[in-house]
């Protein structure tokens, strides 16, 4: 297993983020809720939160980092996982 760097995710991090032209898309995994992250790939940057549930790793596209504040799309990963820890599969 790849040790994961963590950022701390706010929206002026997310906002300053630029697309990845050259290359495979990339994560940005926060250091305050464990599996939250920014999913920037050519032209989109999404909020994600990828986490194991029953053993499978499970990836949960939240929404659009134009639909939603960091802040608003943390609250809701962390809803998700309360539902992942207790075994439910969101998506």
């Amino acid at each position: 297993m790849t040790k994961r760097t963590l950022y701390k995710l706010d929206q002026k991090f997310v906002d300053a983020l630029t697309f990845i032209n050259d290359g495979p898309p990339k994560i940005f995994f926060d250091m305050t809720v464990k599996g939250f992250g920014v999913y920037v790939g050519r032209s989109v940057k999404t909020y994600i939160l990828q986490r194991e549930v029953n053993r499978k790793s499970v990836r949960v596209t939240i929404a659009r980092t134009t639909e939603r504040t960091v802040a608003r799309a943390r609250e809701d990963a962390r809803n998700l996982l309360h539902e992942m820890r207790g075994g439910i599969n969101p998506w």
